[in-house]
């Protein structure tokens, strides 16, 4: 069936921004006298998409996250992240075959509309959900539904939605709101070999953000 709805997951799957997120956490890390080798690295890439609180649970369990706050109030990393080189062009191309669209994001309410200002693809979204609008973040499923159930009560089939994602817990958040989902692994870490060990069909699995128009069957 045709997809009617696309909703994108923000960081990693149109923006890249694990290498400038990654690089500030661990060298906030390595100043404070934290661990910053392989294995935190591999934690970080692993679990990329988490709410940050969570990321940092995972990766420095026990440490005082007030430090990665306070050293983060004073960067901006907005002029950092950059969209990833098809963005524009494929979400002009579902808008153009009037595929509606929205956003649903780990990231705070302010943070989330501000990169999107500043990426310049705001005006494309008809809603965007962010971690203040739920109680609890991925791979919990009520921002997803957030966004699907309105469009499910004005009778838009459920096969007519898809989640479009980077990380496992993006997958994890789409099986349980019953939503089909497609992985980009164009970000540095995620992998094929990951969402394949998760069961995630190969053919639901695309390297490019570009692709995703063909994989739509849209010019």
């Amino acid at each position: 069936m045709k997809k009617l709805h696309v909703i994108f997951d923000l960081d990693g799957t149109l923006a890249n921004s694990f290498g400038p997120v990654a690089t500030a956490f661990l060298a906030i890390a390595d100043r404070a006298g934290l661990p910053c080798d392989e294995q935190v690295r591999s934690r970080l890439a692993e679990n990329y998409g988490l709410p940050v609180t969570e990321l940092l649970n995972v990766c420095w369990p026990g440490a005082d996250h007030e430090i990665f706050e306070r050293s983060l109030r004073g960067q901006d990393l907005s002029d950092r992240i950059p969209l990833f080189p098809s963005a524009k062009a494929v979400l002009s191309a579902l808008d153009r075959d009037g595929i509606g669209m929205s956003i649903f994001t780990d990231r705070r309410r302010d943070d989330a509309f501000s990169a999107l200002k500043s990426l310049a693809i705001d005006n494309f979204f008809v809603s965007v959900v962010t971690r203040d609008d739920v109680v609890n973040g991925k791979p919990d499923p009520a921002g997803l539904k957030r966004i699907a159930d309105p469009l499910l009560a004005n009778g838009m089939a459920r096969a007519s939605l898809i989640y479009i994602g980077d990380s496992g817990a993006d997958y994890a958040c789409a099986r349980q709101a019953n939503i089909d989902f497609v992985a980009v692994t164009e970000t540095a870490n995620a992998s094929r070999e990951r969402f394949l060990a998760l069961g995630l069909p190969d053919d639901r699995i695309l390297s490019r953000l570009r692709d995703l128009p063909a994989w739509l069957e849209i010019e």
